[in-house]
């Protein structure tokens, strides 16, 4: 495995300009592909940006698995990297959690929003939803050109944490 190559996919998929949805499917395809997303981050530290990937990989995975997700989903999948509900950019860029919220509690309501939302395919990669008197904004791509994954989320509307949901 080259990992100067795959280092050089990541970070020109992290690189701003016209194209970069099309970089980020394509870099992602390639990791994917070459099972980086497996790889060991504590023998990656010559290739940070390629370390940054495989330490968001495991955390997501632990996300999947993890019991905040189980108060969703039952029974609990085991979603891919790329193709899956959650981008692997929600941990690798550090989305926020809201006050009053604890940040798998939050990334797993913000999951069941996406998965429950009638989304368009023409959707442009955002949308509103309101439940219980809030608003939440959340941000999405397709990064294996079908299938949403959150990348960002926020609530706009004040107000303490949604009530539990029973799907």
């Amino acid at each position: 495995m080259d990992l100067d190559y795959l280092e050089q996919t990541a970070a020109a998929a992290d690189r701003p300009g016209p194209g970069q949805g099309g970089r980020i499917a394509a870099a992602l395809a390639i990791l994917d592909g070459h099972r980086a997303f497996e790889l060991d981050p504590e023998t990656l530290h010559a290739h940070p940006t390629l370390r940054g990937y495989a330490l968001a990989a495991r955390r997501l995975k632990a996300f999947y698995a993890s019991a905040e997700r189980a108060g969703y989903f039952q029974p609990l999948d085991s979603p891919p990297i790329v193709g899956g509900p959650v981008s692997i950019d929600w941990f690798r860029r550090g989305v926020p959690t809201p006050e009053g919220f604890l940040p798998l509690s939050w990334l797993a309501f913000c999951e069941w929003i996406l998965r429950t939302s009638q989304l368009r395919a023409d959707n442009p990669g955002e949308f509103y939803s309101r439940i219980q008197g809030r608003t939440y904004h959340l941000r999405f791509r397709r990064e294996d050109g079908i299938h949403p994954a959150l990348t960002w989320a926020e609530p706009l509307s004040r107000g303490g944490p949604p009530p539990p949901v029973t799907p």
